[in-house]
């Protein structure tokens, strides 16, 4: 004698089950991931403008370097990592100023500023918005 329980039984179940369950838990599951995909690419971009604007400000204490090199050493940095479209200021003693003018012993600061839709890998995603920016400041040679 041979009991089957329902738990059992193979096949017998509602048809179509599984595929209305899938279209519940599906658009929270892939928006779940996108989520992070987005905020880890975030992430990664925050580090790669910290580090552009740390070698800026690197070469901006150095004697005779001017805005406009820096602008451009910041950028081609950038470019090689596929962002686009960044602007880059510099402050001397918490004024604007080209760093040409800055005297030794002077705070020279470097932000750079991206908007997060030149960065995104999702397009159409809002899960960021807004700039992104890195800073870094040493005091000129």
């Amino acid at each position: 004698m041979t009991r089957t329980s329902q738990g059992s039984r193979k096949g017998k179940g509602r048809p179509g089950h599984s595929i209305v369950e899938f279209a519940l838990v599906a658009p929270c599951f892939f928006l779940f991931i996108f989520a992070l995909i987005e905020l880890g690419r975030g992430s990664m971009v925050i580090h790669l403008l910290n580090n552009a604007a740390r070698t800026g400000c690197r070469q901006s204490i150095l004697k005779n370097q001017t805005t406009a090199t820096v602008t451009s050493t910041v950028s081609t940095l950038l470019n090689s990592q596929g962002i686009r479209g960044s602007s880059t200021t510099m402050t001397v003693n918490g004024k604007s100023a080209d760093v040409s003018t800055a005297n030794s012993g002077d705070d020279i600061s470097v932000t750079v500023t991206v908007a997060v839709a030149n960065v995104t890998w999702i397009p159409g995603s809002e899960y960021l918005f807004g700039n992104m920016s890195g800073q870094f400041s040493l005091r000129k040679e």
